[in-house]
């Protein structure tokens, strides 16, 4: 019997942006053959890899080394149901997400890297990619 493949998705906690990354992960990572994802969600995420959060790192390494993990993605997004002009802008967000999927992506787990971003819409939009780079 063959084993299921995994993917890491790590994110902040906001419901409305669980699912539209969840199918993106599925669809895009299907070539893979990948049949589960450890969601690993917490507020702020990508500011807390930076941080080198030591509960995030702990986090990793379970998904990786007993679920052999074979790609984690790093998520981001603007605040979907603000009305009014948020402090940051996506372009920050995306470019600490690239930051954090980089940190990562030089980390000891050598797994391929994604940075994506959820925008206002629920489109998820690839703005990273270890292998690529």
């Amino acid at each position: 019997m063959q084993h299921p493949v995994y993917a890491t998705l790590l994110s902040g906690i906001d419901g409305d942006i669980q699912l539209p990354l969840l199918l993106w992960m599925k669809e895009h990572l299907s070539v893979e053959g990948v049949d589960y994802i450890d969601h690993i969600a917490f507020p702020e995420i990508d500011q807390k890899i930076i941080a080198g959060d030591q509960m995030i790192s702990d986090a990793i390494s379970y998904s990786l080394n007993n679920h052999y993990s074979q790609t984690i993605a790093v998520a981001g997004h603007t605040v979907l149901d603000s009305k009014e002009d948020v402090l940051e802008s996506a372009e920050q967000i995306k470019q600490r997400v690239i930051h954090a999927a980089k940190l990562l992506a030089n980390a000891c787990w050598q797994r391929p890297v994604l940075g994506i971003f959820v925008d206002q819409y629920s489109q998820v939009e690839l703005i990273f990619d270890s292998e690529q780079v």
